[in-house]
């Protein structure tokens, strides 16, 4: 068969039968489709055969209709544009057709019509469709009015015309809504303009029969019910474009241009009263779906209204009747509260369903902040009183901040994702009831404190005193006293200087810990809990030893009035009072041992990897807060590791186990830095664990974390040989590194810096065993990878030019092509000024450790370069001089200087050519920053700006130890590898001096030497010079 040119239509028929094998149920003929399915989306005319093939309703079955439809909507509208696949007639004719999907009875069909609609509109509309909106407007307009004339008669054609009409002027809107270009916000303000009236007009017509229709009567009557469905569903429909105009006109009224496109206090204000006309007290719980779309429509009240304060809750309180709304939902609550708990679930046929009762105290949690004159004591009355926040706080305290029937429930099934859940703070307050009610609480003390405080603590000695008179054992007053206690941690910023909690915790919370009664657990957790968040401020010192006995005490119990949440909440409190700035480790101390003995049997005993991954967390916090105060117990941390590794090992809730593995890799990496050379100890325990992370199995997940701990272990150790017998050691785990280097570039970053702690560790040992193996993977990085990680490939080979002799890493320079690599990137000059000056430092270590090694260098990488050893010696003394303007560093200078000097050593003539010109220039420059800087003397103030800037550079530099390696042996490695820096231990005069006798004798003498270079100097620059070298300034 001759395959098909990319230009050539397919068949009609080919495309239905690829159609057909994609909606089937075979998995073979399914992945074929898909193939050419993906294939035909580069051929004229095959978007125009799946939008025909979809309308056609009498001869294609139904699911390969959807098909059709599906594959057009996720192909054809990000090429609407491409003149080879589309033409004027060809858009002409889709165009039409969308309109007649109108009357579509397939729900996918007609939803993702909805969508090619709004797409194609954003594009085409109104310069090549400016029909779409008035068409559409046109048939809304047509069927409201038969609706409305006669609901009970509206037949089932007309119904789903309507319907899909507004679907698809929803979608339309919804995209304008979307667009950010001016043009498109001008199309968005004409539809607005022209739309807007309309539709609120209808919606106040569908409004008034919803309100006349939702009687018991009619919901009683089955003849009746359809007609209420109809009703509700679509004055819901209706008012969806209706709620995007307005939120988008919202948006832009702050605009000049816009303020007198519609008077935003007069549409808002029509469509407040809606709301405080139906409420779902006067529904009762029949015709379900009737109710359904009700409740749905309740619900686009308030999302309308939330997201209205999102884009401005000061413009949205200043609303008339603004405060009446959020007042009036907050009343619903009110009234929620003071009814059978079974009138509130999360269900739409509910008397008052979750969502909407959340809605309200979002609302009204979200109006406190304006009300109140964010905390302003002249202003907190001027819509709340006194008693109305004393009474919300009490409202809050007693029914919505209690743990309910059903988490208990939940708790006792699922204890360990209970408080997974509920340890997670994350935006469930905007759809659940209890989380909801402690944020409304939280915003009403900080904004009416001088009420809310005072309350809170009665409350707080009103159940503390019971425990005295009458000690709480009942179920309802242990939930009350969790409540409260629960308050008193989310509030504790406002109670901190109004509340004794050394008193609270000596007097009440470690004896309520000592409690044996079982449903005491419900307390203990909350003790846990709330001990944290107190300790959540970090200007709270956690000094105090009762604080650690009671964790201690939490965390270890296993009595049967204590459970796992119990313990989990009180690892987790564990955590947040250690991760302090005013943390006391002399305090902690004497826990240290219990508390990792602690956490080690949690993370044996927990079920989930989420609640293993918290546990395993809180112990590297607690290992990177207490330093080498853990070394003690380093082998008890480290000895359970490889049975949790194994246990993880699992294909079920791969995910989840793969970040519990991470988190035991970031464990062992906090251990390292804490413990520093005494990690030595369990070194065969890191390496196992290093290959575990590279494995083929989990490296793409954990390969990141393995590069970290790999660094930190040879920063922090002291040997790369074994330190077991019969173990592996470090230097073993080396071949993996080169291997890392040429094959994976995402992360060449952070294997380079392991690269770099070998050799700064042992660079003799490392280039003796792996020199050509090192280099060749360093030419495929070269040739590979950024700009960036390129330079740091140079740094590390400038690193181990300096540590280790020439004879270690010469002749694996040439033999792996790396030299010629270097050599042509400096000769070419086609990189940044700073980049290759790197590389010049590169042969100015050579040349100070063997000038003649470069010579050989340079002359053996000429045929592999093509090019003769002349120019390439020409071509590198070119550069040399060109980039010593980009070095900034002193010490970059001075090196450069010396590498110079060094190979003018060798006789060669490209050299000593360049001798009285560039290099006795190069020289002077030297010296004269040198002799500025060294000849000043008196206070710094005095000195001036360069004998500053050198005497700085003697120090060592800022970069040499960053922070984090601060503490490691590896930082006294690198000390002693610049203080027996050549540059940092040489006096450059005497060696250019010496430099320059070895240059006369390569050339036979000091006669020949003057006559065939000296001489050609300026005098006065010779002069200069050798007054340098003999005074040695």
């Amino acid at each position: 068969m001759v395959a098909m040119k990319p230009t050539e239509p397919v068949s009609p028929q080919e495309i239905y039968q690829v159609l057909c094998d994609a909606a089937s149920q075979d998995p073979n003929a399914v992945q074929s489709s898909s193939k050419s399915l993906q294939e035909f989306r580069d051929r004229p005319g095959t978007y125009e055969q799946l939008h025909s093939i979809a309308a056609e309703k009498a001869n294609v079955p139904l699911n390969v209709r959807q098909m059709a439809i599906i594959q057009f909507k996720n192909g054809a509208l990000g090429v609407w544009k491409n003149k080879r696949l589309f033409n004027a007639a060809l858009h002409d004719r889709i165009r039409t057709r969308s309109i007649s999907f109108l009357s579509e009875e397939d729900n996918i069909i007609g939803d993702c019509n909805a969508i090619i609609v709004a797409k194609i509109a954003r594009s085409d509309y109104p310069s090549q469709w400016p029909s779409l909106v008035p068409d559409l407007a046109a048939i809304i307009q047509t069927q409201v009015g038969a609706f409305l004339s006669n609901p009970a008669a509206f037949d089932p054609a007309s119904r789903l015309l309507l319907k899909r009409t507004l679907r698809v002027l929803d979608h339309v809107i919804k995209e304008f809504c979307s667009v950010k270009m001016p043009a498109g916000i001008k199309v968005m303000a004409g539809i607005a303009d022209s739309l807007y009236a309309p539709l609120i007009s209808y919606y106040d017509s569908l409004s008034s029969l919803l309100q006349s229709s939702f009687t018991v009567t009619s919901l009683l009557n089955l003849s009746l019910q359809r007609t209420c469905e109809d009703i509700a569903e679509l004055a819901h429909m209706v008012f969806k474009p209706c709620t995007k105009i307005m939120l988008w006109l919202w948006q832009k009224t702050s605009q000049a241009q816009f303020t007198s496109a519609l008077e935003t206090n007069n549409f808002v204000e029509v469509e407040i009263s809606p709301s405080s006309r139906s409420t779902p007290t006067s529904i009762p719980v029949l015709s379900t779906k009737s109710i359904e779309h009700l409740t749905r429509h309740l619900r686009l009240y308030g999302k309308m209204f939330r997201r209205m304060q999102q884009l401005s809750v000061k413009r949205f309180v200043e609303l008339p009747n603004a405060n009446d709304l959020v007042l009036y939902y907050w009343g619903e609550v009110v009234k929620a509260a003071s009814g059978p708990s079974d009138m509130i679930s999360d269900a739409s046929e509910a008397v008052y369903p979750v969502r909407l009762l959340v809605q309200g105290m979002v609302l009204f949690r979200e109006s406190l902040n304006v009300w109140s004159g964010k905390g302003d004591p002249n202003k907190m009355s001027e819509v709340l009183s006194k008693e109305f926040v004393d009474e919300a706080v009490k409202l809050l305290l007693t029914r919505f901040i209690p743990l309910a029937p059903g988490d208990l429930e939940k708790w006792s099934i699922d204890p360990e994702e209970w408080v997974n859940e509920e340890e997670k703070e994350n935006d469930a307050w905007e759809y659940e009831l209890r989380p909801c009610g402690e944020r409304v609480l939280m915003t009403l003390c900080n904004q009416y404190h001088i009420y809310v405080v005072p309350l809170l603590l009665s409350t707080l000695q009103q159940v503390l005193g019971k425990v005295h008179t009458a000690p709480t054992h009942d179920l309802n007053g242990i939930l009350q006293k969790e409540a409260t206690y629960c308050a008193i941690g989310r509030c504790a910023g406002k109670l901190d200087r109004e509340l004794d909690f050394d008193e609270w915790l000596q007097k009440h919370l470690i004896p309520e810990a000592q409690e044996v009664n079982p449903d005491y657990r419900i307390v203990k957790r909350r003790i846990a809990w709330v001990v944290g968040r107190w300790h959540a401020d970090e200007s709270r010192s956690t000094s105090k030893l009762q604080v650690w006995s009671l964790l201690r005490h939490l965390i270890q119990d296993r009595g049967p009035s204590t459970d796992s949440v119990v313990r989990l909440s009180a690892a987790e409190a564990l955590k947040t009072c250690v991760d302090t700035v005013k943390f006391d480790v002399d305090a902690f101390a004497p826990f240290i041992g219990d508390f990792v003995t602690q956490l080690i049997q949690l993370l044996a005993e927990a079920d989930t990897w989420e609640s293993k991954s918290r546990l395993a967390n809180t112990l590297n916090i607690v290992i990177e807060c207490v330093g080498s105060r853990i070394t003690p117990f380093m082998e008890f941390l480290v000895n359970p590791l490889p049975q949790l590794w194994q246990a993880s090992t699992t294909e079920e809730d791969a995910g989840q186990s793969y970040l519990f593995k991470a988190s035991l890799v970031v464990m062992m990496t906090r251990l390292i830095e804490a413990t520093g050379e005494h990690s030595d100890a369990i070194a065969h325990v890191i390496i196992s664990l290093l290959q575990e992370c590279f494995s083929s199995k989990v490296k793409v997940v954990l390969d990141d974390d393995g590069a970290l701990l790999w660094l930190a272990a040879i920063r922090n150790t002291t040997t790369l040989e074994s330190t077991r017998s019969g173990a592996p050691g470090y230097i073993d785990m080396f071949p993996h590194a080169i291997f890392l280097i040429s094959d994976n570039f995402d992360l060449l970053g952070s294997i380079l810096k392991v690269v770099e702690s070998y050799i700064i560790l042992n660079s003799r040992l490392i280039l003796s065993k792996y020199a050509l193996q090192l280099f060749q993977a360093f030419v495929s990085a070269l040739l590979g990878t950024t700009i960036t990680i390129r330079n740091d490939i140079i740094l590390v080979i400038n690193l181990l030019t300096q540590m280790a002799p020439p004879s270690l890493w010469a002749e694996a320079m040439h033999t792996s092509g790396l030299f010629g690599i270097l050599t042509k990137a400096v000769i070419d000059d086609k990189d940044g000024a700073s980049f290759l000056a790197e590389h010049i430092y590169i042969f100015s270590r050579i040349a100070i450790a063997d000038p003649l090694i470069l010579n050989e260098l340079v002359i053996s990488a000429a045929p592999a370069m093509k090019m003769p050893e002349t120019q390439i010696f020409e071509g590198l003394l070119d550069q040399w001089w060109k980039k010593f303007d980009s070095m900034g560093q002193p010490q970059h200078r001075k090196l450069t200087a010396m590498g110079i000097a060094s190979w003018a050593s060798t006789g060669r003539p490209e050299v000593l050519d360049r001798l009285t010109t560039e290099i006795f220039n190069l020289w002077l420059d030297v010296f004269g920053e040198l002799k500025e800087a060294l000849a000043e003397a008196g206070p710094e103030a005095n000195r001036s700006p360069l004998s500053l800037f050198w005497r700085n550079s003697m120090k060592e530099p800022p970069y040499l130890i960053s922070e984090d390696i601060i503490n490691s042996p590896e930082a006294g490695r690198r000390r002693q590898i610049y203080n027996n820096d050549p540059v940092n231990t040489t006096k450059l005069t005497v060696f250019v001096r010496e430099k320059l006798q070895q240059a006369e004798m390569a050339c036979g003498g000091t006669d020949v030497f003057r006559v065939n270079f000296l001489d050609k100097a300026d005098p006065d620059v010779l002069k200069q010079l050798m007054a340098a070298l003999i005074t040695g300034t």
